[in-house]
């Protein structure tokens, strides 16, 4: 019976039979430096194999079950698809799901340190063998186009270029007095070199 949960969700939300063993990832640059926007699409048959989403037991799947299960979107998903970054794990923020024409959309920022990005999707271990994970990170790392991930082939590296800071960055109140301070440094030398003169 577990199975016919999965089938009921797939044909309420209308998903193409195509589209049902595909995970779609795009990872971005977030709104403030460090921190970054995973959206996920997928099916809400394929959520439904990794979390109990359906809240009220009418076997359809609604805005409100996504609401109501939060919690469980957190364990069964984003706890199972972990990002480090130069060897340390990103911090998940605001997760939220949103219910689609045909999909789920989840989404969440992430906050992580400099260095290469590795993503493990570890719910292709849950998930049948047909499935795979096709990420997109083009804006962030130094190499352009989709990766892959399917079967035992679940971690997806993106290589990130070491940057300066960005001008958002460098307009920051504690870059700005740095500047001030340098700035005065700099008259009050100039001023002393002029005054043994």
């Amino acid at each position: 019976m577990r199975w016919l949960l999965p089938v009921l969700l797939l044909s309420a939300t209308g998903a193409l039979a195509h589209d049902a063993d595909l995970v779609v990832v795009r990872l971005e640059p977030g709104p403030e430096p460090g921190l970054l926007v995973e959206t996920v699409t997928l099916t809400g048959a394929t959520l439904a194999l990794l979390a109990p989403i359906d809240a009220d037991g009418d076997l359809s799947l609604s805005q409100g079950d996504l609401d109501a299960r939060q919690k469980a979107l957190r364990v069964g998903f984003w706890d199972e698809v972990p990002v480090q970054a130069g060897g340390r794990p990103c911090e998940w923020r605001e997760e939220k799901a949103t219910l689609k024409e045909g999909f789920v959309e989840l989404q969440a920022q992430l906050r992580c340190a400099e260095g290469e990005l590795r993503q493990d999707f570890k719910i292709l271990r849950v998930l049948p063998a047909n499935y795979r994970v096709t990420f997109n990170a083009q804006p962030i790392g130094d190499e352009a186009g989709p990766r892959f991930a399917q079967g035992t082939f679940t971690t997806i590296t993106v290589p990130r270029q070491p940057g300066g800071p960005s001008l958002e960055h460098l307009l920051s109140p504690r870059w700005l007095a740095a500047g001030a301070l340098l700035l005065v440094a700099g008259g009050w030398w100039a001023w002393r070199s002029l005054r043994r003169r």
